[in-house]
């Protein structure tokens, strides 16, 4: 058991069942991190073929314009390969939430997402 004072000078004991959810609460996040990092990683070592990646961009221009306007959407042509295969995967995953990125990105494999963030990023 771990003792722990609180301002009152009281002594209150904590068992491990109390303290085990906040640690996988401070744990998990760091663990996705790290499983995530992974994914990007994978998936950027992938040959993307940046004409495919053209092709599929086509549908992302419906909402995502080449210049800020100002709206909730952003602008991805330009972005960093990295980023745009997170947050694609954020999304896949649930970890982002948008019901519309949800929706399309659960169609998308580890080469529709590397071939999209190679042609994005090269914009």
């Amino acid at each position: 058991m771990i003792q722990l004072s609180a301002r009152t000078g009281a002594m209150h004991k904590i068992g491990f069942t109390m303290l085990a959810p906040l640690l996988l609460a401070l744990w998990l996040p760091l663990s996705i991190a790290a499983d995530s990092n992974a994914d990007v990683d994978r998936i950027l070592a992938l040959e993307a073929d940046v004409d495919y990646g053209e092709y599929l961009a086509g549908d992302c221009q419906t909402c995502h314009q080449a210049v800020a306007t100002g709206g909730a959407v952003p602008v991805i042509a330009g972005q960093e390969a990295s980023y745009l295969i997170k947050a694609l995967l954020s999304f896949k995953s649930g970890e982002r939430e948008n019901q519309v990125m949800q929706s399309v990105t659960q169609g998308l494999g580890d080469e529709e997402i590397a071939a999209l963030a190679l042609y994005l990023s090269n914009l």
